[in-house]
């Protein structure tokens, strides 16, 4: 039922339509047969409607074959970021007055990370991809440009999804250079390079000063 839930979340959000009878029975009931997919389907269905008509604000709907979940006023965290992740890719400028609502906390956070399933790891490497394009654009925005400390955040958020992210050490020893803070740079810099090493099998190339006098 948990997989349920979250097949159904995300199939919601990427495609708008939800997820069909067909595509549910190929994901979690495979090994089954026709009437007992069928069967394992309404039952779970069944309990999760129930669950969630505890909740205010989120409604289980059917539209033809396919299931999704309708979110009014209940909050979930994953809508938040895709809906920023969105603004950021249309060009929607970041400023003083909607700062405070741009999610930074929950950009630092993997996709479901305590949920290992195959069918998952698309999404995940696409959610990933899709976070780290939007902090690229954020840290080009002319309002976070000049402030250091969002720079440090986003650089923060990039190697939350990628250690190896070359573009984050630049944004976060660039930055944190111009601070005067050389020492904690060069931190950041060692901590990447044996990172590199222990995940590539190979050295990082660049020099700390090559990186420092890097330009984004």
């Amino acid at each position: 039922m948990k997989q349920l839930l979250i097949l159904i979340i995300l199939y919601s959000v990427n495609n708008k339509k939800g997820i069909s009878n067909v595509t549910l029975r190929e994901l979690l009931w495979f090994d089954k047969t026709d009437e007992s997919a069928q069967n394992n389907r309404r039952v779970n269905i069944r309990k999760l409607k129930l669950l969630l008509e505890k909740l205010d604000g989120v409604e289980l709907v059917k539209e033809s074959t396919y299931w999704a979940l309708k979110f009014t006023h209940a909050y979930c965290d994953y809508i938040d970021v895709c809906n920023w992740i969105d603004k950021v890719k249309n060009k929607e400028p970041i400023t003083a007055e909607n700062i405070n609502d741009l999610p930074l906390n929950l950009l630092s956070g993997q996709l479901l990370p305590y949920v290992q399933t195959d069918w998952l790891d698309s999404f995940k490497s696409d959610y990933t991809n899709s976070v780290l394009d939007m902090a690229i654009n954020l840290s080009k925005q002319e309002y976070i440009k000049g402030n250091n400390e969002l720079l440090i955040q986003i650089a923060n958020s990039m190697f939350a999804h990628d250690k190896t992210d070359e573009y984050a050490l630049i944004l976060k020893c660039n930055t944190l250079y111009k601070q005067g803070r050389t020492s904690l740079a060069k931190t950041t810099f060692d901590t990447f390079c044996n990172e590199y090493k222990a995940m590539l099998n190979t050295n990082y190339t660049k020099t700390f000063n090559e990186i420092i006098n890097c330009q984004l």
